[in-house]
């Protein structure tokens, strides 16, 4: 489905927020339990934000608009072709609001219809008449008719009539082939078919299992997988499925939840039968790092694997532990053992839901530690599972690991204590002396060419890095590469052409619109302006929209100050945050003066709004602030970007740096124009090497008479102007003219009119899409704000000026014109 009036239904929607928690049975006015499933909220700690569309929780940190609040509420998707087709469009019916279709493209149509043939099928197979079999099989499972509609589970009276059916319904039989409808050994009297969806409850997928199977005779295989939906469109992707996500998400607890993951669609049913319907099925394939990533985006850490209970499914455990979840220390994992080889279906069956419930939870280390014979030699397992202890990063949890092993094998912990001791030293070592062996070839290849040292720098670090990854087990696996090949192709292929920028919030409108390309990776955007230009509460002001717009940028900041101290910067982006230009910098940094002063709690209310809605950024890993005390080096910032990527590696990372000529790098009173060609030949590297976006401030050599700057003005080296992809100049007439300047607003500031500036961006480079115009923005520097203003009134106060004073000002041309 694609919008005409896109946008425009998005504003009128979001004003609703008010009215659609009404709906659901919570008071917008006051503080109301946090919606988010993660936050089992027991004291009412979120509300909606005064003047915005947005709710927030100050507890979690939780925030978002009126979709989020359907995705949290009613499990509507955000993301894909799911967030038109039932979030908004569900939305805008809900209010009223007509959206016009665009026409659709042949793709798109045979998408649509590739879905409708699914759902079609799955509401036969589970509403039409089924045969004697089925009905035997659910009576001898114990499976009621509603678990099996809930679950997409059922069969079919006659493979000619289904096809009849599908027919009538507008697909023909080269269609239904195509995609995959058409398999006799799917859709057939004989087999129970299970149908997969994905998170949201479409159909995507059908499994079937042979319900005439023998294992002492040979009649075809007992389940039968779907592989895909066509080379056309491939809706299943199976190794992105997991089975019963979709009824899981549905009737998700709040706070935080186990799930249990197990092996076949029959125990998710057995399971959700007897009232466990926190499961998913496998359907007989290797858990995958997609799979893993998909429980993690619905917020979901707590897993439980109950695979079947015989060596084969003891094995995929092991094989699970040892490839998708290795180094992902973010996981709570136990193990269940199914006793006498069973699997959870027959268990729950014969034994009860409750036996069920009391089986012991493992822990991944115990499971292992369970593997052994029981007449191993104590020391040979010590030798083995002490290694595991030693790539523990947390010491609560080697003391745990000790203490397990000490009552598993008679051992004293004393003794395992001193092993680990040595081994972590031994490990240690190994490491120092391949530390210095590196630093020694640094060292050999600089003396021998000192003209090379910052290549030689470079692969120093490269290679410390990746020793520190040999002595760390949550370094990147072949698996991790190839789910982010898979995520990447998808993503690729998923694409509808929207906006592909970062989202800057409607003060910095234009300014997005400017940039309206791809600038989120391998991108170096230059920010120069003359002094008290505005230029680090710009760079706040960019850093605070791209972090807030978590669902659409998707990205981590790292605001790396060398000019100020973080402190300096935190009223900044209190103020910002806070969001309405009446809380100011001092009423941040002293409020108990303006308390003393005739200022109610008003003022508190909103210094604490805009401090909560700051910190849950940081505390959601969204922005990070670090200062020369931290660092000012670019070796400095490479460490961060490689920390934070690692820990967020699907995140667009934002390094901003203000400013990059205090950057310390090849200092030592040499040429500085050469020292400053290799520090942006490394700057531009550090945002090519690890695919982020850079954003740097820069200084000018001193410009005359008040004239504004351009790139040649770009202080030490032409370097820049090469490396860069986008630079901006800011300009500010305010501070350059005082009373003579003809670009100025007023604004109330403690009740009383001030004159504030006009800032003008001037776009002198920009290769991500070509625009190179100039920009204007109200400043507010009591709040370190800014907002968008309309060229029309540029132009008018120019034209004022112009007849008051002669002064001709230089007009856009109309290639470059973006707005007019």
């Amino acid at each position: 489905m694609k919008i005409e009036n896109y946008e425009e239904v998005i504003e009128k929607i979001l004003p609703h927020l008010p009215e659609y928690l009404e709906e659901q049975e919570i008071d917008p006015t006051k503080l109301f339990c946090c919606i988010n499933p993660a936050h089992d909220d027991k004291n009412p700690s979120a509300g909606v934000v005064p003047g915005e569309d947005v709710f927030h929780c100050f507890s979690c940190g939780a925030s978002g608009n009126i979709f989020h609040a359907a995705h949290y509420l009613e499990n509507k998707p955000l993301v894909g072709v799911g967030f038109i087709t039932e979030n908004l469009a569900y939305l805008a019916e809900k209010f009223g609001l007509e959206l016009k279709q665009k026409p659709l493209t042949e793709e798109e149509i045979y998408e649509l219809d590739t879905y409708r043939a699914y759902q079609n099928a799955c509401d036969y197979l589970t509403m039409g008449n089924k045969p004697d079999l089925f009905d035997q099989a659910i009576r001898e499972r114990d499976w009621s008719e509603d678990i099996c509609k809930e679950y997409g589970v059922g069969s079919i009276g006659s493979y000619r009539d289904f096809r009849e059916h599908m027919k009538d319904l507008g697909f023909t039989a080269r269609f239904q082939d195509d995609v995959d409808l058409g398999r006799k050994e799917i859709f057939g009297p004989d087999r129970l078919v299970f149908t997969i969806k994905d998170p949201g409850g479409r159909a995507v997928g059908f499994a079937s299992r042979n319900l005439e199977y023998k294992e002492d005779r040979s009649n075809g295989a007992k389940y039968i997988n779907q592989k895909h939906t066509g080379v056309k469109c491939n809706i299943y992707r199976k190794s992105t499925r997991l089975y019963g996500l979709d009824c899981l998400l549905k009737k998700r607890k709040k706070g935080k939840q186990s799930v249990y993951i197990f092996e076949g669609y029959s125990d998710v049913i057995t399971a959700a039968q007897h009232g466990v319907k926190n499961t998913v099925g496998l359907g007989g394939t290797a858990f995958s790092l997609d799979q893993l990533f998909l429980l993690k985006q619905y917020n979901l850490y707590d897993i439980i694997l109950c695979l079947d209970g015989d060596e084969a499914g003891q094995n995929r455990i092991e094989s699970i532990l040892d490839t998708t979840l290795a180094g992902h220390k973010d996981l709570r994992v136990h193990i269940i053992m199914i006793p006498n080889g069973k699997d959870p279906d027959e268990f729950i069956r014969e034994e009860g839901v409750e036996e069920f419930k009391k089986l012991r939870k493992w822990t991944a280390f115990e499971w292992r530690l369970s593997r052994f014979a029981e007449d191993e030699d104590e020391e040979v397992i010590c030798k083995n599972m002490i290694p595991l202890i030693v790539n523990e990063t947390s010491y609560i949890a080697q003391e745990k690991m000790c203490e397990v092993l000490a009552k598993a094998t008679g051992i004293s912990i004393k003794a395992i204590q001193s092993e680990l001791e040595r081994l972590q030293n031994i490990r240690a070592a190994e490491k120092a002396r391949e530390r210095q062996n590196i630093t020694d070839k640094m060292v050999n290849l600089i003396q021998r060419d000192p003209s090379q040292i910052e290549f030689v720098l470079q692969d120093a670090l490269n290679d410390l890095y990746n020793l520190a990854n040999k002595y760390d087990e949550d370094n990147f696996s072949e698996q991790s590469c190839l789910s982010l090949v898979r995520s990447r192709r998808e993503y690729e292929e998923t694409k509808d052409g929207s906006f592909s920028g970062f989202v800057l919030g409607q003060d910095l409108k234009r300014l997005e619109n400017a940039l309206a390309g791809d600038w989120k990776k391998d991108v170096w955007f230059c920010l120069g302006g003359n002094p008290n230009a505005g230029k680090t509460s710009f760079l706040c002001k960019m850093a605070y929209e791209i972090a807030r717009h978590k669902k659409e940028n998707d990205a981590l900041v790292i605001y790396h100050s060398i000019d100020d101290t973080a402190e300096q910067l935190i009223p900044k982006f209190v103020s910002i945050a806070e969001g309405s230009r009446d809380l100011t910098l001092n009423q941040v940094m002293d409020p108990n003066y303006y308390l003393r002063t005739g200022h109610g709690d008003e003022l508190l209310e909103k210094r604490d709004m805009g401090y909560n809605i700051f910190e849950s950024l940081i505390d959601d890993g969204r922005i990070i602030l670090r200062d020369a005390n931290n660092g000012n080096s670019l070796s400095y910032a490479d460490a961060q970007i490689r920390h934070f990527r690692n820990k967020y590696p699907n995140r667009n990372i934002v390094y901003i740096l203000d400013n990059f000529h205090k950057l310390h790098d090849f200092g030592g009173g040499g040429d500085e124009r050469v020292r400053f060609k290799k520090v942006s030949n490394m700057m531009k590297n550090l945002a090519t090497k690890h695919h982020i976006a850079v954003i740097t401030t820069i200084e000018y050599r001193k410009t005359q008479g008040g004239r504004k700057a351009t790139n040649d003005d770009i202080s030490e080296t032409k370097q820049i102007e090469y490396d860069a992809n986008i630079i901006a100049h800011l300009h500010n007439e305010v501070h350059e003219k005082g009373d003579d300047a003809s670009k100025f607003h007023t604004a109330l500031v403690d009740g009383a009119p001030v004159r504030m500036p006009i800032i003008e961006l001037s776009i002198g480079k920009n290769k991500v899409s070509g625009f190179k115009s100039k920009l204007w923005f109200e400043f507010y520097p009591d709040y370190s704000d800014f907002k968008n203003i309309d060229e029309s009134i540029i132009l008018a106060k120019e034209a004022e000026a112009e007849e008051n004073t002669g002064t001709k000002y230089e007009r856009p041309g109309e290639r470059n014109s973006l707005f007019g």
